[in-house]
């Protein structure tokens, strides 16, 4: 495996795009990553992002594990998706004892975990750990998974018939089940037509002993500390990740078509796609929905990441949970929805700064965006050349203001990046809100 010291997973995911790129159409055929990749993305440490630094992982911040899995995405959106979950479940390594993780992955650490977080298999315990069995789906990446981590129902086993074992509360107790991948039977089930090289298919097990030590309770204390093992916290940090799939892919096909959009026309007509004022429209939207959400996910989950960091209580918690879901939204519908204002509040230094690409009058197009923005549009008085700059401050349901402005200026990133003549785009940009947030 790779050192985890000097390792730099965002340079080792780009350096990976052409074989990725040859091995697409084997991953179409066979439903799952061909083992030459998953065997050099294991060297690469792209299956184990998360990994503990006290069993030897590398504990990449949610930020770069963002951006490596970004990339990866980019090039094939299966290939980013197993990176994804397998990063994603090997920060749980840090739910047992850091002795036990170094003994059970090996030095250097090879974790390439497969997994469900959905108890749908049953554990009984028995002398000194647990007897387990059952099926669970949409096991990802589980043909090139060495470790099992299983959800399961404790059964009380004093019943002639097996029942759930409950809480106080009623709710059945699971625990987690950290097993060995040749204890348990694939079957392939997964047949579709996208993501196929996920390899999400069923992972049937008939019957194992799991010791004791090999198990515990999933939402738990972790017996490490850091912010990685934050309960408040685990959950944006690792999941963040989905994003950063959905992001990937959307950037990967808005690059693609791009390429197509200046290097041909169409059957019905030799004009070049670029040159299409319907396409010039389509791609300025696409880039806003795109830049928006990658810079709203980012925001937020940074914010989450620094205040964990800094041992306090993260008040964006909720706005962040919201950032799984958002860019995933914002990919399907980039070639289609109308162009959104994204952002977030800027915890951060002020000198980031994040914006989107918008076509139309700004003043106008402000109007029409999404009504999770509400946007006070003032002009800023100015004329001539500078008549289509206007300034707005924009809360997002009544919270994190922002001042954003507008500028014509700014609108040759797409123009520039098409080749194209001047067009009314306006580029987006968010600035910090001070000494705006009592107008």
């Amino acid at each position: 495996m790779t050192s985890t010291k000097a390792h730099d997973p965002v340079a080792a995911a780009k350096a990976l795009a052409p074989q990725i790129r040859a091995a697409r159409d084997e991953m179409q055929s066979r439903c799952r990553l061909p083992r030459p990749l998953a065997e050099v993305m294991a060297r690469a440490g792209l299956f184990q992002l998360y990994a503990p630094s006290a069993i030897g992982g590398p504990e990449t911040d949610p930020l770069t594990a963002f951006r490596a899995v970004e990339e990866l995405s980019k090039v094939d959106g299966s290939v980013g998706w197993c990176s994804f979950v397998a990063s994603a479940v090997s920060i749980y390594a840090g739910w047992m004892p850091a002795e036990l993780g170094r003994e059970l992955f090996g030095q250097p650490l090879d974790i390439r975990v497969a997994g469900s977080f959905r108890p749908t298999g049953q554990a009984q315990a028995v002398d000194g750990g647990y007897k387990i069995g059952g099926r669970w789906n949409y096991m990802s990446g589980v043909d090139h998974a060495n470790w099992l981590f299983l959800n399961c129902n404790i059964m009380d086993g004093d019943c002639s018939v097996p029942m759930p074992v409950l809480d106080a509360e009623g709710i059945p107790v699971t625990r987690m089940m950290i097993v060995p991948a040749d204890d348990g039977v694939i079957e392939e089930t997964w047949s579709t037509l996208g993501m196929r090289g996920t390899g999400s298919n069923d992972l049937v097990i008939e019957e194992t002993f799991v010791p004791e030590e090999r198990s515990y309770l999933l939402y738990g204390p972790s017996p490490l500390e850091g912010p990685h093992y934050d309960p408040r916290t685990v959950t944006v940090t690792s999941w963040a990740l989905v994003a950063a799939n959905a992001l990937g892919m959307a950037r990967g096909a808005m690059d693609a078509f791009v390429r197509l959009a200046t290097e041909s026309g169409s059957t019905a007509s030799p004009t070049l796609l670029r040159d299409r004022a319907p396409v010039q429209t389509t791609t300025g939207e696409a880039e806003a929905i795109i830049s928006g959400a990658r810079a709203y996910v980012l925001d937020a989950v940074g914010a989450v990441w620094e205040a964990a960091c800094q041992c306090l209580r993260p008040r964006t918690a909720g706005f962040a949970s919201e950032a799984g879901n958002h860019p995933r939204h914002a990919g399907v519908g980039a070639g289609r929805e109308p162009a959104v204002l994204c952002g977030g509040h800027q915890r951060r230094p002020r000198t980031q700064r994040s914006g989107t690409l918008l076509p139309g009058r700004p003043h106008r197009r402000a109007a029409h965006s999404r009504p999770a923005l509400q946007l006070r549009v003032r002009r800023s008085g100015a004329s001539g050349a500078n008549a289509g700059r206007a300034r707005m401050v924009a809360r997002r349901k009544g919270r994190f203001p922002f001042t954003i402005t507008l500028s014509e200026a700014k609108g040759l990133v797409v123009r520039r990046r098409l080749g194209l003549e001047a067009e009314p785009y306006y580029y987006v940009e968010q600035r910090d809100s001070s000494a705006d947030a009592s107008e």
